[in-house]
């Protein structure tokens, strides 16, 4: 919806983040340099990494908004109308004239197994000052502000300064893996990797980290993302392996960890602990991993459970 008048005492999920239009091929295995390989399925929807994050919040029973931007194009009005038939804010999206909305190109094999192209378009618009402005003026105490690597360094500098000042949480999906100032990282609760970002992060080579606990000195909390295996979560409430529910088969890994993301903030927004919102997140990633599509895969809250509150 581009504006909503309902009221909650529960904070709002406000996503800062990525719309793109995304054409996905369905393959049985991915193609090698130089191969081209037949698709037995091709599907367009609207994603984006913050869309993706946006959409899995609102379905949980978030208060959601979004602050981005789309191009003025058939794509970006497409984009705006799923989010509002979701349920999230988007007064708050601009339209940027002469910009492409993004695009992503998805390959996804019989395996679960993708790679993914992405040319950000009007994305790459989005303002770290205007974004800054608009929280000012909408954001609370109670809301929770979630990131992605996507926004870039220079917004996501900007957005966790102010949040720091203001005492808003900040959720940082800090994929893809971009380099920040210490600081900025600091801020984050929880900053959201998964194995090879938080390799990166580390100045590990590699897909795998070795000392996943010196991650915890770098943020306020630290949620990895081991894929089928579920997350590792540390914090002031502890440490600990949240598994993935079992008896459930990998269908379309695509936009899992943004199911998770989105999940997490939808739980964090309603004042659960970061235990039960990483619980909540990996059931959401491995729903949304058991089905083929994005956001469509993605459940609802009666698909998934976290106590009689949830």
């Amino acid at each position: 919806m581009r504006g909503s008048d309902s009221e909650s005492t529960q904070g709002c999920v406000i996503v800062v983040g990525s719309i793109n239009h995304d054409t996905s091929f369905t393959v049985t295995e991915l193609p090698a340099p130089g191969q081209t390989v037949v698709s037995s399925e091709v599907s367009i929807s609207t994603g984006g990494k913050g869309a993706n994050q946006a959409i899995s919040a609102a379905r949980l029973g978030a208060r959601t908004a979004f602050i981005g931007s789309v191009g003025r194009d058939l794509a970006g009005r497409e984009a705006l109308a799923v989010l509002d038939a979701e349920g999230v804010d988007t007064v708050d999206v601009e339209l940027i004239a002469g910009s492409q909305t993004g695009r992503a190109t998805v390959a996804v094999a019989a395996t679960g197994e993708k790679v993914v192209f992405v040319a950000p378009g009007a994305n790459a618009q989005v303002n770290g000052r205007r974004v800054v402005h608009t929280l000012s003026r909408r954001a609370s105490v109670s809301d929770v502000v979630v990131l992605q690597g996507e926004c870039g360094a220079a917004v996501i500098d900007q957005v966790a300064r102010h949040a720091v000042h203001a005492g808003i949480r900040l959720v940082l999906n800090l994929a893809p893996f971009v380099p920040l100032l210490p600081e900025v990282v600091a801020s984050a609760d929880p900053l959201i990797v998964n194995e090879r970002e938080a390799a990166e992060l580390l100045g590990h080579l590699g897909s795998s980290v070795d000392d996943l606990d010196s991650l915890t000195r770098l943020a306020r909390s630290v949620v990895v993302i081991h894929g089928a295996r579920g997350a590792w979560y540390a914090g002031p409430d502890g440490a600990a392996a949240v598994p993935a529910p079992p008896a459930m088969a990998i269908v379309d890994s695509t936009g899992a960890g943004d199911a998770l993301v989105g999940a997490l903030a939808s739980a964090l927004s309603m004042g659960r602990s970061l235990p039960d919102a990483v619980t909540l997140g990996v059931a959401a990633g491995a729903f949304a991993a058991s089905r083929r599509g994005t956001h469509a895969s993605y459940p609802f809250r009666n698909d998934v459970r976290l106590g009689a509150n949830n």
